[in-house]
């Protein structure tokens, strides 16, 4: 069981969440998206949730892992179970304060982070913006369901991404996204991603450009190359 967290973190500059479904393109257009600003960075939730299920069982601890043993955090992440809200709170901050000292160690004071793929839950966004503050700005990735999920079989991400596992977590994100959407919906920005990739990143580019200049994004001066 995940340790109670009562002290806030050192909070990032800026945080901006990343919702949408499997499939949707969240991490193809956030990638980009970090890359033009030299002072933006992108956690993908759970590319980095992966990578602990991967670390050997003798490198793991339960603070590493938001207060769960090896074996439970591995069960839970096979089963494609939404982790326990301090937990998974528990390790997207420690993840933050990876990024907050790589960007200091790179004299970058003030970081602004992608965060892909969090909150699930409304129970983790309300202990997320306890702990850090409400974000600065929340974008809705958004496809047709169809395609999302063709998207979804098609990458190659893991051997076990198969049709029930894509239902099982679009219709776990349609259930629970209703109320993050509602909390966040003053800073909300939808983007439609059913287009091409190109096109998708044009509309994303052409709606939140100017907002990342104005919470303060440097541009890296790398051109997104299609």
């Amino acid at each position: 069981m995940a340790t109670p967290m009562s002290q806030p973190s050192t909070k990032p500059s800026k945080l901006i969440y990343i919702l949408g479904g499997p499939g949707v393109g969240k991490g193809s257009l956030s990638v980009p998206l970090a890359n033009q600003f030299t002072n933006v960075y992108h956690l993908s939730v759970g590319d980095h949730l992966r990578d602990l299920l991967a670390q050997d069982n003798s490198q793991s601890t339960s603070q590493s892992l938001g207060g769960l043993d090896h074996e439970t955090f591995s069960t839970r992440m096979q089963q494609r179970e939404l982790l326990p809200t301090e937990t998974i709170v528990s390790i997207v901050d420690a993840a933050l304060k990876s990024i907050y000292d790589t960007a200091s160690a790179s004299k970058i004071s003030k970081p602004i982070i992608l965060v892909d793929g969090f909150p699930r839950s409304r129970e983790s966004a309300v202990l997320a913006d306890a702990r850090w503050g409400a974000p600065h700005l929340v974008l809705l990735f958004h496809c047709p369901r169809e395609l999302a999920e063709a998207r979804f079989l098609k990458r190659e991400r893991s051997a076990d991404d198969s049709a029930e596992v894509f239902r099982k977590r679009y219709d776990e994100f349609e259930r629970l996204n209703g109320e993050i959407v509602d909390m966040y919906r003053a800073t909300l920005i939808r983007v439609d991603t059913e287009t091409l990739p190109w096109e998708s990143w044009d509309r994303l580019h052409d709606k939140v450009g100017q907002l990342m200049k104005d919470l303060g994004g440097v541009k890296s001066g790398i051109s997104h190359e299609t």
